[in-house]
């Protein structure tokens, strides 16, 4: 029984309480909130991305969509995971934010009203 709870967990690592792929492996997930500009993405389970600059385009427009997504590597040392949206079949690539970070909180911060209150 323990040999097989190890062969299953291999495939995923364990970072900060959250799931992260590892090789091939995806992780599934469901898009809880998207910022207006699309740069963060947080999920229902709490954890948050990055979205890289070049691919926030993308992501804005998953803004309305509790969408499962897939998320695996990236080739891109900066953001080092994809997510893709399994209702739009499109991907941004991203890096996991630590909940309490400084860009993290900024993020959400923001007034995305546009009416200039605070």
């Amino acid at each position: 029984m323990n040999k097989l709870l190890v062969a299953l967990c291999l495939p995923l690592m364990v970072f900060a309480n959250h799931m992260v792929p590892v090789a091939d492996a995806p992780v599934k997930g469901t898009i809880s909130i998207v910022t207006i500009d699309g740069s963060m993405i947080t999920m229902t389970d709490g954890t948050m991305y990055q979205v890289a600059p070049t691919d926030m385009e993308i992501s804005s427009g998953w803004i309305g969509y509790a969408a499962d997504v897939t998320i695996t590597e990236s080739n891109d040392p900066n953001y080092p995971l994809t997510l893709t949206n399994t209702s739009t079949k499109t991907s941004v690539n991203a890096k996991m934010m630590e909940s309490g970070s400084a860009e993290a909180s900024d993020s959400y911060d923001k007034d995305d009203s546009g009416d200039g209150e605070d």
